[in-house]
């Protein structure tokens, strides 16, 4: 643990408060950061479309907002997951390694052996939120899994950061 959390500690006893302080600091930033980048990202089509002969005539606000909205809570599910490593392995690298670990070649891998690792796996239960449901998963049930991960993540995160030796 860090110099800084031990610090944390000294003047806010309550772990469960401390960290669920700082995870829904970080869920928030992550949804600014979300609907910040969907915002720029929709300016920025509207910019180009014109030029590469795109017509932006079905494009409405009432569209956009679902999609940010989605991408917000995906990407917050993914920063629950992260913190839950991070918290765990002690490691921000370590948590990142074994987050980008099984992401990019284990999931991928066995979704594309097992089509219903999609629905099940984080990445495709995220995915599937991100863009309001896919062809194997529906919005309503990608929310619902999404947000028992949550609940593991968070609870896991919270028992072993209460149970914890400080040291310093």
């Amino acid at each position: 643990m860090t110099y800084l959390s031990c610090n944390l500690l000294v003047r806010q006893p309550s772990r469960w408060r401390l960290l669920g302080g700082k995870l829904l600091a970080l869920i928030v930033l992550v949804c600014i950061s979300a609907v910040a980048a969907g915002l720029v990202g929709t300016g920025v089509a509207y910019l180009v479309a014109p030029g590469a002969g795109v017509s932006t005539a079905a494009w409405s606000l009432s569209s956009l907002v679902p999609r940010i909205t989605g991408l917000a809570a995906g990407l917050a599910g993914w920063a629950a997951i992260g913190a839950l490593l991070a918290t765990v392995l002690r490691s921000v690298p370590a948590a990142i390694g074994i987050a980008v670990g099984w992401a990019l070649p284990v999931e991928t891998i066995v979704s594309a052996t097992w089509k219903a690792g999609k629905a099940w796996f984080p990445g495709g239960v995220f995915e599937a939120i991100a863009s309001h449901g896919s062809s194997s998963l529906t919005f309503s049930r990608a929310l619902l899994v999404g947000l028992l991960y949550l609940a593991v993540a968070i609870g896991a995160g919270l028992t072993v950061f209460t149970r914890r030796e400080v040291t310093a």
